[in-house]
């Protein structure tokens, strides 16, 4: 065999390899590209007492407290406890809630309202974990009238008595849905103008709601008049939905003056929570 034919071989074979090389790696970033929204995969449980909540992390994902939003409902208040390791009955300070860790919070909770608790983690916007209680709702029966013991035979025998209904006991009342969702106020707004449009934008919104969110609605005024509106429906359902990009509402004339931002989120039930903020026009 002569050197020009071994070189070509050789050539050959180390282009091959480039190509082999360059298509794998093309191919691994195609696959880490693929996949769907990141999730948390932690097992937590939580427990509804008179004296407080506790939450347990059952196994699964290590979870940063910072990321953690605990939400308490009891009847009309509304708490935001802070997750930390403060709260753990044996704190091994590594800042983190990981399996096999248990978190207390102690508040009085009356047995006579609606308690629910979610815990979300808000980096990925995953629920991971919900539990409700009921209050009791107590059922009666009228007792039947004990027969008189001085009656005598004969009244008894020619009396004609009409019998007595057994009154049926009482249902227990179905619990209505009277707990208004949420906004999660880190939500920022930026009211820009150019040649090409007048806009507000909002970034990093997110709303939560105990039972089914149902639409976002979100009005813009200046001095009094609305100046754009915008209602979000699609995608907004479940327990908690955050935008992906900011929301855009579009505007007639941007002018150097203040605007008021409200933003307004419906659940199923027709209960609503509005935040509202003002921001400076820059034209």
């Amino acid at each position: 065999m002569s050197t020009r034919a071994q070189s070509e071989s050789i050539g050959i074979i180390l282009l091959t390899a480039v190509v082999v090389v360059t298509v794998g790696t093309a191919g691994s970033i195609v696959l880490a590209d693929v996949g769907g929204e990141e999730t948390t995969r932690a097992d937590l449980s939580v427990e509804i007492a008179d004296e407080g909540v506790s939450v347990a992390h059952n196994g699964g994902e290590s979870v940063a407290f910072d990321d953690l939003r605990v939400v308490v409902r009891h009847g009309n208040e509304t708490w935001r406890p802070p997750m930390n390791g403060s709260g753990l009955l044996d704190n091994d300070s590594n800042a983190r809630f990981d399996a096999g860790e248990r978190w207390v919070w102690s508040q009085p909770l009356d047995t006579s309202e609606i308690t629910v608790v979610q815990v979300f983690d808000r980096r990925t916007g995953t629920l991971l974990a919900e539990e409700r209680r009921y209050p009791t709702v107590e059922s009666s029966l009228t007792p039947t009238a004990t027969p008189n013991e001085t009656a005598t035979a004969t009244v008894t025998v020619t009396s004609t008595g009409t019998p007595t209904a057994t009154p049926a006991p009482s249902e227990t009342a179905t619990p209505t849905d009277t707990v208004a969702p949420t906004i999660d106020t880190s939500w920022k707004s930026q009211v820009t103008a150019d040649r090409n449009a007048d806009e507000v934008r909002i970034s990093s919104l997110t709303v939560s709601d105990d039972r089914s969110l149902d639409r976002v609605e979100i009005t813009v005024k200046q001095d009094g008049s609305t100046e754009g509106t915008r209602t979000i429906t699609s995608g907004v359902s479940g327990t908690t939905w955050s935008a992906s990009s900011p929301v855009v509402v579009s505007l007639k004339n941007v002018k150097n003056k203040q605007y008021t931002v409200s933003v307004t989120v419906y659940d199923a039930a027709g209960n609503s929570a509005t935040q509202t903020t003002t921001v400076q026009g820059t034209k």
